[in-house]
């Protein structure tokens, strides 16, 4: 009679049995919704020993299921929120205020590893972009300082020619002073044209690759050959000149016309800012698979703040910028162009003593 009971509580509340076995917030909703039938308020004996309210039970226990699995999502909802959704703002903030113009704010590192991919990887293409733009903006200062400078130069010569010519027109001069005035008008004249003719090389170094022609030669009996070329020129400036350049033959890949030009010009540097007397020791070896050319003097130097400058386009220590000993300002960032392009370096060696040495590296 007792189990007949038990069997018919079961049967007309079988939902009892399910919520104690599954006490999980989804089920239990389920369930609820799937009931055919009503639970009735019935007390029944249990085997005797106690009775049990079915309906008072069944509720009891979803109302402590619904909230343990309250609590549950209450905190997984924060926890998920700490770990994605806070997360995805940072991102939005952060793209939308670079799209901004914002080059500088970058993301935050986090430890969530999808997330520490795309920091990662957002950070990088920031640096670069930021790098690219950096590179822009001097690249737009560089053309208007190179500009100016440009307009600057020509205006000089210019004026000069400009001027004495006038004079020659209009005023009565004796021979003396007509000689004079044609001979400053000329050396303006030699001056704009070694300017123009700067200029368009320095262009072409820039953009027009077919301006070099390589061929594969001796580079040691070139160099030995370009020296002996310039030697009187030295000489005639009473510089005094120390060469090494070894017993040797290596065939190396250059344009010889542009190379020349690149070397001539630290020459022509050297005898134009430097006094008659002065030592030049002019030496060609190869070390680790490199040529290196060091063209040394003892003259007056050049400021270690200026060591970097001197290869840009018509920087010039001279403020004056009227110096008669002064050329196109173009000299050495021509010789720069020239030798990067041959994938080597150019740079100004420490001396502990007085004058400059110029290193020039070729990788063969």
């Amino acid at each position: 009679m007792k189990n007949s009971k038990i069997k018919n509580m079961l049967l007309r509340n079988y939902l009892f049995s399910y919520i104690i076995i599954i006490p999980s917030f989804f089920t239990s909703i389920i369930i609820i919704l799937l009931t055919t039938k009503i639970i009735r308020e019935d007390t029944y004996k249990i085997l005797g020993l106690f009775e049990v309210n079915i309906g008072s039970v069944f509720l009891t226990i979803v109302i402590i299921t619904f909230l343990i699995n309250g609590f549950i999502l209450f905190f997984y909802a924060k926890y998920t929120s700490n770990k994605f959704i806070l997360p995805i703002e940072h991102i939005v903030h952060v793209i939308n205020t670079f799209n901004n113009d914002d080059k500088t704010i970058r993301m935050k590192n986090t430890t969530n590893n999808e997330f520490s991919i795309i920091t990662t990887t957002f950070n990088n293409m920031a640096d670069k972009i930021q790098e690219s733009e950096l590179k822009k903006d001097q690249l737009l200062e560089d053309k208007r300082q190179l500009m100016g400078d440009i307009v600057h130069d020509l205006k000089t010569p210019i004026s000069s020619i400009k001027g004495y010519s006038e004079i020659l027109i209009n005023d009565d001069l004796d021979e003396n002073q007509k000689i004079n005035y044609l001979n400053i008008i000329y050396k303006s004249s030699l001056r704009l044209n070694e300017l123009i003719e700067d200029l368009n090389q320095y262009s072409n170094l820039n953009i027009n690759e077919k301006i070099y022609s390589k061929e594969k030669r001796d580079i040691v009996s070139w160099f030995r050959e370009l020296v002996i070329e310039y030697y009187d020129i030295f000489i005639t400036n009473k510089f005094i000149l120390d060469i090494e350049i070894p017993d040797i033959s290596v065939n190396f890949q250059f344009d010889p016309r542009l190379l020349k030009r690149a070397i001539f010009n630290i020459f022509e540097n050297i005898i134009k800012y430097n006094p008659p007397n002065t030592n030049v020791k002019i030496k060609f070896s190869v070390s680790d698979d490199n040529i290196v050319i060091n063209i040394k003097d003892d003259g007056i130097g050049i400021s270690p703040e200026y060591k970097t400058k001197i290869f840009q386009p018509f920087f010039s220590i001279d403020k004056s910028r009227n110096s008669k000993s002064k050329g196109s300002g173009l000299g050495l960032a021509i010789t720069s162009k020239i030798i990067k392009h041959h994938k080597g370096k150019i740079f100004l060696e420490d001396t502990n003593t007085k004058g400059t040495s110029f290193i020039i590296i070729l990788p063969l």
